[in-house]
């Protein structure tokens, strides 16, 4: 199923979407802009995407209203906010489909379909209560950020450039897990070419060298095989 994530939390939405690709092979997106997901939605094809998960954070129906582009089109999308407030814990997918089932009132969709998406929101429930991510899904708990806040500080404190950041960012969310040259330059550049290879290899190399020296967060990028990196965060 393709999922598209509408979030103000990338770093820990991003391990969401990888725990759902990985062991439910779902095909997951993740936004923190409104207009981009929306634009996305366009591109993709409505009918195509299965379900929607938005921050109830970050919603803002006077930008982008859901509802009115589903009525436009003519095709309404099971649409949830994954950390609604309102919802027990224990009866979150409950929840979910109850609201599904209001909103999709017009365009009903098949037992089949419907059973489909049952088994989508419980993978969903049980990734988000997992114990390495729900102490951060913000609105679920009282909690401390997703490290992606300590990244932050680690950039502030040694004057990452915004190109760079983009590399160790992308690495970070994707720790302990082999990337490959191709994804980090398709996810900087949007390209691929040896042109971009050479300028990443110069932008390891100085983030290397910049792991190597910061004292507060420990960190190590190595090359565990041809044309990879991983990060490991070193306790």
């Amino acid at each position: 199923m393709i999922i598209f994530f509408l979030t103000t939390q990338e770093s820990l939405c991003s391990r969401i979407a990888s725990c759902l690709t990985e062991n439910y092979n779902h095909e997951v997106r993740v936004f923190t802009n409104p207009r981009m997901c929306y634009r996305n939605v366009i591109l993709t094809g409505i009918s195509k995407v299965g379900l929607i998960a938005c921050d109830y954070m970050m919603f803002d129906m006077e930008e982008i209203n859901p509802f009115e582009i589903m009525s436009l089109h003519k095709c309404v999308l099971p649409f949830i906010f994954y950390n609604t407030p309102f919802a027990e814990h224990t009866d979150r997918v409950s929840f979910w489909l109850n609201k599904i089932h209001k909103r999709m009132r017009s365009s009903a969709m098949s037992e089949e379909k419907m059973a489909e998406l049952k088994d989508v929101l419980m993978q969903l429930d049980k990734t988000i209560s997992s114990p390495d991510i729900n102490p951060y899904v913000r609105l679920l708990n009282e909690a401390p950020d997703f490290p992606e806040v300590e990244l932050n500080c680690f950039r502030q404190r040694n004057h990452i450039q915004s190109s760079r950041f983009k590399v160790l960012s992308y690495l970070f969310s994707h720790k302990d897990q082999e990337i490959s040259e191709e994804d980090l330059c398709m996810h900087v550049w949007n390209d691929f070419s040896q042109k971009r290879i050479r300028v990443l290899y110069s932008y390891i190399c100085e983030l290397r060298k910049i792991c190597r020296q910061d004292l507060k967060l420990h960190m190590a990028i190595s090359r565990p095989s041809k044309q990879c990196y991983c990060l490991t965060v070193i306790s």
